[in-house]
């Protein structure tokens, strides 16, 4: 019989309409797989892995970011006056063995302090600059970046940008300077607001590997949005990601990138301060890491900037307050978060850290072909859609494992390692 053309459509449509349940049926097989087998087959439960934490679970061997912790306060084991050059101070960096700090407004010097007492150690003028607002300080391997995005006076700069000072520029007296301006990607009213009660102001940034955060300071919410930006100079907008409940005014940050440690610093509206930590995260989720409070026991004084040079030692400042009642002048405090952190940071030393790009894989004619970049000794297991055990086998140092693929069917298939890293991977014979 001739096939006619309503024939050929019907034919195309239910050969259509079979393949795409077929990949859908096997999609949500892969999903249910990987949640429901994987996780149980390698023992891993989520929850607190935090011994600190109110609700700790031992079982846990997934931190999901659910910690919470009894309220606490910290003591300041030293305190020293700053230089008179630095009553506005605003950001803090170490750096070449010293703290650099800035002002935040007019003044266009970074300061070099002494870290065993504050003590002015000398300047370096940056050259045709305007500080409208510096706020923050912050660094990676070959670059300082300087934060003017103060925003709290009327909270609608359309000016907003950072500085990217070459350090080895720094090195040489002469400062190379370019600049990165952007915009908020949920601002869109300019109109002026009264002082200090716009949540588009900011104080706190950290530059990771990739990217910088923003960790704005909302005089309205009390909260703290996080904003993701390029580090290179251009134009751009700051794409929003979450928000954090610090219940205060965020006005620092220092990153220990290789610890996975941040931590921000900022006071109330009674001008009480206290600390943000956030640790053990991955790939810079910061919202799905540990997340802790700690008041600090400087009443009221304005803190401004934090830095660390070991994830222990923390350096704090604040800036000159005065009122009718009182004058608290700008100092450097050093506080040490060892009760805190040393659990967590011991842990990191003992353990070594496996990333996805210590593997590299390739299927590449009938064979899965596994780059073994650092050569460690790792277990693998590979699975098939069913969960079934395929094969098991530990890797022997060498920089190509193969595996035949000639006997395996078509269709998914997970490659679990020791370390926890899994993939899943498509095989078409």
């Amino acid at each position: 019989m001739k096939a006619t053309g309503a024939t050929i459509t019907q034919w195309l449509f239910f050969y259509i309409l079979r393949y795409t349940v077929k990949y859908i049926i096997e999609y949500l097989l892969v999903l249910a797989f990987y949640f429901l087998f994987l996780n149980r087959s390698t023992g891993q439960i989520v929850g607190c892995t935090d011994m600190q934490a109110l609700n700790y679970n031992a079982q846990a061997t997934i931190n999901d970011g659910s910690c919470f912790y009894a309220s606490t306060t910290i003591d300041v084991l030293q305190s020293f006056p700053l230089t008179d050059d630095l009553k506005e101070t605003s950001g803090l960096i170490f750096y070449d063995n010293m703290l650099w700090s800035h002002n935040d407004d007019t003044d266009t010097r970074l300061y070099k302090l002494d870290t065993t007492n504050g003590g002015e150690l000398g300047y370096i003028e940056l050259h045709n600059v305007v500080n409208t607002d510096w706020e923050e300080i912050s660094q990676d391997a070959n670059y300082l970046y300087l934060g003017d995005f103060g925003n709290n006076q009327f909270g609608n700069r359309t000016d907003l940008h950072i500085l990217r000072i070459k350090k080895s520029s720094v090195q040489q007296n002469d400062p190379q300077i370019d600049t990165i301006w952007f915009q908020y990607s949920n601002q869109t009213n300019f109109s002026p607001h009264e002082a200090n009660t716009t949540d588009f102001d900011c104080e706190a940034m950290i530059v990771t590997e990739d990217s910088i955060y923003l960790f704005k300071k909302e005089w309205t919410s009390l909260k703290s949005t996080v904003y993701r930006l390029p580090k290179h100079p251009g134009n751009y907008i700051a794409d929003s990601l979450f928000t954090l409940d610090v219940n205060g005014l965020i006005t620092g940050a220092t990153h220990y990138e290789e610890k996975k440690l941040i931590v921000l610093c900022g006071y109330t509206t009674a001008l009480a301060p206290f600390l943000y930590l956030l640790y053990d995260y991955s790939d810079n989720r910061f919202l799905y890491g540990n997340k802790r409070r700690i008041n600090v026991n400087l009443p009221i004084h304005q803190v401004e900037g934090i830095a660390t040079n070991n994830g222990v030692t923390y350096f704090l400042t604040n800036e000159e307050f005065e009122s009718n009642f009182i004058t608290v002048p700008a100092q450097l405090h050093t506080l040490d978060l060892n009760l805190y952190l040393s659990n967590y940071l011991s842990d990191l030393n003992r353990v070594l850290q496996r990333k996805e790009s210590d593997y590299q894989i390739r299927y590449d004619k009938h064979r899965l072909l596994i780059y073994n970049i650092h050569n460690h000794s790792d277990t693998y297991i590979l699975y098939n859609i069913m969960g079934e055990v395929l094969q098991t086998k530990t890797l022997s140092g060498n920089s190509i494992e193969k595996i035949d693929c000639n006997h395996m069917p078509d269709g998914f298939y997970f490659l679990k390692f020791s370390t926890g890293y899994t993939t899943q991977l498509l095989i078409t014979n």
